[in-house]
């Protein structure tokens, strides 16, 4: 048997460059909805089967939060209709995508840090946080710039169908976050899923209008969220 030669190649498309993609969608919450729900349909499918393994009982509890969505964060619901429409998933699969934290919440993840005041250089709130996740997810993530009518302009980081994971808006306003309470001691509820939650915070101006709000919604999981604004709240 003759002797083998191994040769060494790059690679013609690199598995990953360590940079995370940075892609711009603007119109109407609709608008953008369905945008994203067209450029990531392959990837939001696949994340679906892998990440949520879905049966009848997910649907069904899906189907229960829908309705808090529907009733407390309209754009967030017009925006999950575009997705679903850009996609082809079932509204249904949309919303459960976006209780992925709610279905996996089973132990700890995610390292968030806050300072503000004398801790910081000039005085400046910081709010920062490691995504410490599983492994298995790396390639996944990206970076959204959102523009959509009727909200303030904001940069988050996303996984496929969970368009808003965390960010940063026009007015200054951000938010981390870690986890909580976990599986089984603590079950998710039906109410808000928390991907949700942020995208509805960071359609807000200021901390004191972000505490107005979530004190008036029920939500689905159990987090710790970091949120900073520009006047170091």
């Amino acid at each position: 048997m003759a002797d083998c030669e191994l040769i060494e190649e790059k690679p013609v498309v690199p598995i990953n460059r360590d940079k995370l993609e940075l892609h711009t969608i603007r119109g109407t919450a609709t608008q953008c909805g369905r945008q994203y729900g067209q450029r990531w349909s392959t990837r939001m499918l696949g994340f679906y089967y892998q990440e949520l393994r879905p049966d009848k009982k997910k649907l069904a509890y899906a189907r229960r939060c829908w309705v808090h969505v529907e009733k407390a964060s309209p754009q967030s619901a017009q925006f999950m209709r575009g997705m679903a429409q850009g996609s082809g998933l079932t509204i249904a699969q949309v919303t459960l995508l976006s209780l992925h934290e709610e279905i996996h919440h089973t132990r700890p993840h995610c390292t968030a840090f806050a300072a503000t005041g004398a801790a910081t250089r000039a005085g400046k709130t910081l709010v920062a946080m490691n995504w410490d996740w599983s492994a298995h997810l790396y390639p996944w993530a990206g970076l959204l710039r959102l523009d959509v009518k009727g909200s303030p302009r904001a940069l988050a980081y996303h996984y496929p169908g969970l368009w808003v994971g965390a960010g940063v808006n026009q007015h200054g306003l951000s938010l981390m976050w870690s986890s909580a309470g976990h599986m089984p001691l603590l079950q998710p509820m039906v109410g808000l899923p928390t991907y949700v939650l942020i995208a509805e915070i960071l359609r807000c101006r200021n901390v004191p209008a972000v505490l107005r709000w979530l004190h008036s919604i029920t939500h689905a999981g159990s987090f710790i969220f970091l949120i900073g604004d520009a006047k170091g709240r």
